[in-house]
């Protein structure tokens, strides 16, 4: 296995955190929950208008995943979803930036400020997670047809969205000197945990701003919940979550 292939397989599996230090964030509290803190909409707004900026003048290339083997636990209660995630939150999408230094290959760095755990460590409530998505702005010299890959399946989440997403953490020395650690350096991995998304096909909700529940960011899984068996219960696992969204609002 060639050296960009094993870093590409590895970016797939990993992502990183970074703390609030330099982040102009939090406001001040909700005072409809306590639990939670408003963010800085002036820098959530520059964030969004920014991302726009980029993708209005992109090229885009519209692409399907195709089956997802590797993806085998895939929830269908609300009790699975806790029990496959050693962390789960509610998170508002807080920014999306281009990963630097991956030629030929799409990564896009999501970075969600925890609303709330649901799951795992508490210490996460109120801290700027990001994970990666193997889709957005590439760089492929060798050809000028389009700039930006588009997953069918897990399209791009808006900034300002609300999610809710299964998440696995994991150790990372930022001194080592690997490729790996270096490329999560280069694009301000500041923590030593990383953070993966464990599921962005089945276990990743969106409610966009102009919404009033959260839905499966998938489309695919939404258009054939009637002839797909585990469409149909993620689709009702999403009932489920809606109904409890008192509690994780």
């Amino acid at each position: 296995m060639t050296y960009m292939k094993k870093l590409f397989i590895a970016l797939a599996l990993l992502s990183f955190t970074a703390p609030l230090t330099g982040y102009q964030l939090l406001s001040s509290k909700n005072q409809s929950d306590d639990s939670t803190f408003k963010i800085n909409q002036t820098r959530l707004q520059h964030n969004s208008q920014h991302w726009q900026n980029k993708i209005d003048s992109a090229r885009i290339e519209t692409q399907t995943i195709g089956s997802p083997g590797q993806y085998s636990l895939i929830p269908t209660s609300v009790d699975e979803l806790k029990k496959y995630n050693p962390l789960l939150i509610k998170g508002t999408v807080f920014n999306l930036e281009p990963m630097k230094n991956c030629r030929n290959e799409a990564y896009t760095k999501v970075s969600v400020f925890v609303d709330q755990v649901l799951k795992g460590n508490k210490k996460t409530e109120s801290m700027i997670i990001n994970f990666n998505l193997n889709s957005g702005f590439i760089f492929k010299p060798q050809q000028d047809e389009f700039n930006y890959i588009k997953k069918t399946e897990v399209p791009m989440p808006e900034i300002g969205s609300k999610i809710i997403t299964g998440l696995t953490p994991r150790k990372i020395d930022p001194t080592k000197k690997d490729p790996i650690t270096k490329f999560f350096v280069e694009n301000q991995a500041a923590d030593h945990l990383s953070y993966s998304i464990n599921d962005p096909i089945h276990s990743f909700w969106i409610k966009k701003n102009n919404q009033a529940d959260f839905q499966l960011n998938n489309p695919l899984l939404n258009q054939q919940s009637k002839d797909d068996w585990y469409a149909k219960k993620l689709l009702n696992l999403t009932e489920q979550l809606n109904h409890l969204k008192k509690q994780i609002h």
